[in-house]
């Protein structure tokens, strides 16, 4: 009985620091997506969304400056979210506040 109860405990402590079952995707586009994990404040201390592409790659990317906080991608897919991100930085500032609240969010209809 104690055994199945530490055993509970180990693997409920590693989904909650992975943040493996609190992801919102904001949009999906070509070979990549974009999402942000809700209550997300601890490392980067910046607002902030994540990026993941087909070919295993990923990235921290700043909603304030759209540079790379952490990781990497492709200089072609980092000017595309560039792109995405400076004609609709409101609605990602919008999901930003929405997601650290921990409220849902819509995705973000890009164009």
């Amino acid at each position: 009985m104690i055994y199945k109860v530490n055993i509970f405990r180990f693997v409920f402590k590693t989904n909650f620091n992975r943040r493996i079952f609190n992801m919102g995707e904001l949009f999906r586009y070509k070979n990549f997506k974009a999402c942000m994990y809700y209550g997300d404040t601890d490392k980067h201390k910046e607002p902030h969304f994540h990026v993941y592409t087909n070919d295993g790659e990923s990235a921290t990317i700043s909603i304030a400056t759209g540079e790379i906080l952490a990781g990497s991608v492709d200089r072609k897919t980092l000017k595309t979210i560039q792109s995405i991100l400076s004609k609709d930085k409101e609605s990602f500032w919008d999901r930003w506040n929405k997601a650290v609240a921990f409220n849902l969010f819509e995705k973000i209809d890009i164009k």
